[in-house]
């Protein structure tokens, strides 16, 4: 089943015509530029960085590629758009992880803004996602490729945002921070 889904976004991705929103990438002709926006999500921009001349435009929230890179647009957003396609399946992937593990469980993804924390048991790993437990019946899903490390099924690590990344830094057990927090004798 899974083959077929790759086979019917292949033929989805070669049929689309450049100008235009398929899977998620959306992709207008204006000023001599294409302007290419999708999710943000950090493989994306990976992948939009390695298209020749792509710029980010903060004022479109875009990104800008001379129409002269005909080619290299047209293979790039092939690219994007197979890959959202697979980002997005392994979400599903992800959440319907999540469902199976706690019941009436709240999924969302990950608040990525600086300053956030989340701390819970790590529950599930797919291709691109972790899901961490937060609460009895709440969990947050994370971007692989937004983390520093990526934890195991079963640790319970921090996880804290700073410039859209994710540091994991492994929770200190209750009797030790007791310790630290302690004057010594």
């Amino acid at each position: 089943m899974a083959k077929k889904k790759e086979l019917e976004t292949v033929a989805k991705i070669i049929n689309q015509p450049l100008d235009g929103n398929a899977c998620g990438v959306n992709v207008e002709t204006k000023d001599n530029n294409y302007h290419v926006s999708f999710p943000y999500k950090r493989e994306l921009i990976v992948a939009m960085k390695s298209i020749e001349g792509a710029s980010f435009d903060k004022a479109q929230k875009a990104w800008t590629v001379p129409v002269t890179n005909y080619d290299a647009v047209k293979a790039g957003v092939e690219n994007l758009r197979g890959l959202n396609d697979k980002l997005e399946f392994d979400h599903t992937v992800a959440v319907e992880a999540a469902k199976m593990k706690i019941a009436e469980v709240t999924v969302k993804d990950a608040f990525t803004r600086d300053n956030t924390r989340t701390t819970g048991e790590v529950i599930a790993i797919t291709d691109h996602y972790v899901v961490q437990q937060t609460g009895k019946d709440k969990a947050v899903v994370h971007e692989k490729a937004a983390l520093s490390a990526v934890p195991s099924i079963g640790q319970k690590p921090s996880l804290f945002y700073a410039k859209g990344l994710g540091l994991v830094q492994e929770r200190k057990a209750s009797a030790e921070r007791t310790r630290e927090a302690s004057p010594s004798r």
